[in-house]
């Protein structure tokens, strides 16, 4: 079945104002226009839209790859930083520093999920103010927004579930604002090659190895090494891992305050908001999810977030869904 969405909107990003480039163009300040333009010039803008609807957006190759990051590494926002031989990367936004770990170059479908990991998350707070993300996205769109109807920012002293943490860029940042994070993952590589190694510098991440969902116990992940972006959980093979529900986490750890949940967890969303019920109605924490990865789920997951409490306003761009209880 054809996504027609999908073409449209890669037709959309290919007309004239319409592509990465020229949304960059007008947000960048001058002196940094070229070296940042740059990291977007090469075949990745220049793809077929049907080779993109074919292989989706993994499908640049491994030389636009390698140059990506070697640009990124000269900007002057981006400091690198050497420990135990493994190459970090570390941007600075306004005074604050997120520290993520530089994956190996050799890895392609690894650095592509990286690579739009980075798009979503880290670039447009290299590019501009958090009010710009109202107009730019590149993916799926960034974890904090703001329009008139809510004001989804995490705030220092935050405590913060960042469920699907993945390389944890998200819990970086979160961390580097002074939030106490709760890093949630389930797949085994992830966990030892990326979310342990920022606790050298964040002791403010606890790594809980474990999915998130409605359920308390253990559960199948379907997962690629080369695809940590595509893992997900109740598939018929796979490798046996820990799950929980936020309720249950909350409980029997004694969480008294969680100020922001963050998820994306291909597909497990709703049934995450299921058990979270209990946490949404009392607690109260603003919600930044992903929508995209079932048919409906936009709609389904408005509808319980409201069931579990009413007085949560909700507003939705991108792929996500944003939602904070009134003040």
């Amino acid at each position: 079945m054809l996504n027609l969405n999908k073409i449209k909107w890669q037709a959309y990003m290919r007309l004239p104002g319409g592509g990465i480039y020229e949304k960059c163009k007008s947000r960048i300040k001058e002196k940094d226009a070229s070296q940042l333009l740059e990291l977007f010039n090469g075949s990745y803008l220049n793809i077929s839209i049907l080779k993109m609807y074919l292989f989706g957006y993994y499908s640049v190759n491994s030389q636009d790859i390698y140059n990506f990051y070697m640009r990124l590494l000269q900007l002057d926002c981006v400091h690198k930083i050497y420990k135990e031989n493994s190459l970090y990367c570390k941007f600075d936004i306004g005074e604050n520093g997120v520290t993520i770990k530089f994956p190996n170059v050799n890895n392609i479908q690894e650095l592509s999920t990286f690579r739009f990991e980075l798009l979503d998350l880290i670039f447009p707070y290299l590019i501009g103010e958090i009010n710009n993300f109202n107009t730019l996205s590149f993916n799926e769109g960034p974890y904090e927004y703001i329009s008139k109807k809510v004001n989804i920012k995490l705030k220092p002293e935050d405590v913060v579930f960042d469920l699907g943490a993945n390389f944890g860029m998200f819990s970086a940042y979160a961390a580097s604002r002074g939030c106490k994070v709760y890093a949630f993952e389930p797949f085994p590589d992830a966990i030892n090659n990326y979310l342990l190694n920022l606790k050298e510098f964040y002791p403010n991440i606890t790594v809980i190895s474990s999915a998130v969902s409605d359920t308390q116990g253990y559960t199948t992940l379907s997962a690629d090494s080369e695809d940590y972006g595509g893992a997900f959980i109740n598939s018929t093979n796979g490798i046996k891992v820990p799950v929980t529900s936020i309720d249950m986490f909350v409980q029997e750890n004694n969480i008294q305050k969680l100020d922001f949940i963050k998820a994306d967890i291909e597909g497990s969303e709703c049934k995450m908001l299921d058990g979270a019920f209990m946490t949404m109605r009392y607690l109260n924490p603003t919600l930044s999810l992903c929508k995209y990865h079932n048919l409906n789920d936009g709609i389904r997951i408005k509808r319980k977030i409201l069931k579990a409490n009413p007085n949560y306003i909700i507003d939705s761009n991108w792929k996500k869904i944003y939602a904070k209880v009134k003040e």
